[in-house]
């Protein structure tokens, strides 16, 4: 029979999730009559594992969380995290729960894992910038999380532990297998890409199978990244791959690629042409302008935030005319999601005049309030058709609507 607690909890947790949960707290948590003996786990790690944050009600109800972690084992947390359940993650934590806890039964996984296993980013960070937890555990296979991220194919989780923790881009487990033939075993070619840009080696081969990341790809049928990492071997590593690359879109689109990419607010060919090589900061030769002063523009926050926060683009640059960023911004549109970010990111922007006409953006500001656009200019008119002949409906003398 579960303990009294256990019962409570359940019924806390049926009273939140209906009748139909009972089935399903039962199942999970092997407390029904009929499945054998009970296990140590509660209806605390039910409720986590079935998504629920009443998994914070329950343990608190139940007691302290020490009595819940005695009944339910390391588990709660770990479900909790696997569910993506940010409420049931932060209330176990503040109530107590150990975020470096070791999963013995997964190969040594820590909640950490979990969160890069499965996608959930934001937990990911609320448990190492909030929490403390480590991103350098290595489980009982001799994994980094970087491994397990990468096998999983989350590009946005590699690119935030190779930032966080550069040196587990490249470090093996213990039969030399890096993340990067991880990722290339299962076909995911753009965090292949990311891998192969911050220099993983694409020759090391592992010491059981002794395949390199090229053979895993090869031998699971993933012809994209076969061909990813063909290009990169016959160009002799990711810099020359980058620079032909480049190449190409120059030779095709002119220096200005990358600024046009941004001016279009297309976030994928701005990140393609990144990856590949191309310089953020490369102006144009006429102007002066760069990729990060047309986002600014054009008030694409989203592409401007990622050249400035992600590629390191240089927010004080200015055209040939001593414009900054910050005029660019307020220059006709008065762009103000633009604007705050500006002055969060330099502050010493706002009142910067230009060289050429000592004109400020507070000035361009006041312009812009004088003269707000009209509606007419701020969108391109649309063509004029020919007027057709008045078309007649029925028999009647009114005219059919256009």
């Amino acid at each position: 029979m579960p303990n009294r607690n256990a019962c409570h909890a359940i019924a806390v947790c049926v009273s939140y999730l209906g009748v139909h949960a009972l089935v399903a707290l039962c199942s999970i948590a092997h407390v029904s009559s009929g499945l054998g003996p009970p296990t140590p786990r509660s209806a605390v790690v039910a409720a986590a594992a079935l998504g629920s944050s009443v998994a914070a009600r329950t343990a608190q109800q139940a007691g302290s969380v020490a009595d819940v972690l005695e009944k339910t084992g390391h588990e709660s947390l770990h479900y909790a995290v696997y569910y993506g359940d940010m409420a049931a993650v932060r209330a176990l934590v503040e109530a107590g729960a150990d975020v470096e806890e070791v999963d013995e039964e997964r190969y040594g996984s820590t909640p950490v894992f979990d969160a890069a296993q499965h996608g959930h980013l934001s937990i990911l960070v609320y448990l190492v910038e909030e929490c403390g937890a480590s991103l350098r555990h290595v489980s009982n296979k001799g994994e980094t999380i970087m491994h397990r991220t990468a096998y999983y194919g989350h590009l946005d989780m590699v690119r935030y532990v190779a930032k966080k923790a550069p040196e587990l881009a490249d470090m093996p487990a213990k039969n030399n297998y890096t993340p990067i033939m991880s990722a290339s075993g299962r076909g995911r070619t753009l965090v292949v890409r990311h891998l192969a840009r911050l220099g993983c080696s694409l020759s090391r081969r592992s010491s059981n199978s002794h395949y390199a990341a090229l053979n895993y790809a090869r031998a699971n049928g993933h012809h994209d990244t076969v061909r990813l990492l063909s290009d990169i071997a016959s160009a002799g590593g990711w810099p020359t791959y980058a620079a032909v690359r480049v190449a190409d879109a120059l030779k095709k689109t002119g220096h200005e690629s990358l600024m046009y990419a941004a001016k279009a607010g297309d976030m994928v060919s701005v990140r393609a042409l990144v990856e590949a090589g191309a310089d953020v900061d490369e102006a144009n030769n006429t102007l002066g302008v760069t990729a990060a002063l047309m986002a600014a523009q054009e008030c694409e926050l989203a592409i401007l935030v990622y050249l400035v926060k992600e590629c390191g683009a240089d927010v004080r640059h200015t055209d040939i005319m001593g414009a900054t960023l910050m005029h660019k911004a307020v220059d006709k549109h008065c762009h103000l999601d633009v604007l705050r970010y500006l002055a969060k990111k330099a502050p010493d922007l706002i009142d910067r005049p230009t060289p050429a006409n000592n004109w400020s953006p507070l000035m361009d500001a006041g312009t812009c309030a004088a003269h707000p656009p009209s509606p007419a200019a701020a969108s391109p008119p649309r063509p004029q058709l020919a007027k057709a002949a008045p078309r007649w409906s029925g028999t009647s003398r009114t005219r059919a609507p256009t």
